[in-house]
C-alpha cells in the first residue's frame, strides 16, 4: 500500500512518532511503517469520516442526513481494531433483509 519513503524525517500523522514516513495513498496520510500496515481505507465513508445517509444531490449540494461514520469513528480510515469491531457487527448484529 505504501509508496516510496519521503525524504525528510517527520512525525507520523497517526502515532506522531518521528520516523521515516511513507505516503499512504489509500488514506492520504504520511505514516510510519507500523501505522502504514495498520491503516485501511474506510468502507463506510469517502475517507472524510462523514456518513451520508438517504438523500439526494440538488444543485451540487447533498440534501439528506449526515453524521460521524460508525465504521471508522470519524477518522476516515480504519485500524485493525475498527475492522475487528465492524466484522463482529456485520456477522452477529446487523440484519440484512433477504
Amino acid at each position: 500500500m505504501a509508496t516510496e519513503p519521503l525524504t525528510e524525517q517527520d512525525d507520523c500523522d497517526h502515532c506522531h512518532k518521528v520516523a521515516e514516513l511513507f505516503h499512504n495513498d489509500a488514506v492520504g496520510l504520511a505514516l510510519c511503517e507500523e501505522c502504514d500496515a495498520d491503516c485501511l481505507p474506510c468502507d463506510g465513508c469517502r475517507g472524510d469520516g462523514i456518513y451520508y445517509g438517504a438523500g439526494r444531490v440538488e444543485n451540487g449540494r447533498f440534501i439528506g442526513f449526515t453524521g460521524t461514520c460508525f465504521r471508522c469513528q470519524g477518522k476516515g480510515h480504519q485500524t485493525k481494531s475498527d475492522e475487528k469491531r465492524n466484522r463482529f457487527y456485520d456477522d452477529r448484529i446487523r440484519r440484512i433483509p433477504t
